[in-house]
């Protein structure tokens, strides 16, 4: 498990089992766009983005401290579409007989 996976397991442990399971349990952590005093999850869509901002990122951010003794800035961001994907805009057209 990686260190952002083990933050999220601490976080467990602080909130209750309807915010982790609505809410921090659908994060995922980039471990390619984080660096050591800086952390970024991404959430599924924007309103989950803005809970998780307003309600657990301090609290992220200080099991990050507590764990590597670094404070880091945590960044929740919306998972992007999958690149080369246009959305399709689906029309119903009605026919007149």
């Amino acid at each position: 498990m990686n260190i952002g996976g083990e933050i999220l397991m601490m976080l467990k442990d602080e909130i209750s089992e309807i915010d982790y399971n609505r809410y921090i349990k659908q994060l995922s952590f980039s471990t390619l766009q984080s660096k050591s005093n800086y952390a970024v999850y991404f959430a599924p869509n924007a309103l989950i983005a803005n809970y998780i901002k307003r309600k657990f990122s301090d609290k992220i951010a200080h099991l990050f401290e507590v764990k590597t003794g670094t404070k880091t800035l945590v960044s929740i961001e919306l998972k992007s579409a999958k690149k080369g994907k246009v959305p399709q805009k689906i029309e119903q057209k009605n026919e007149k007989p």
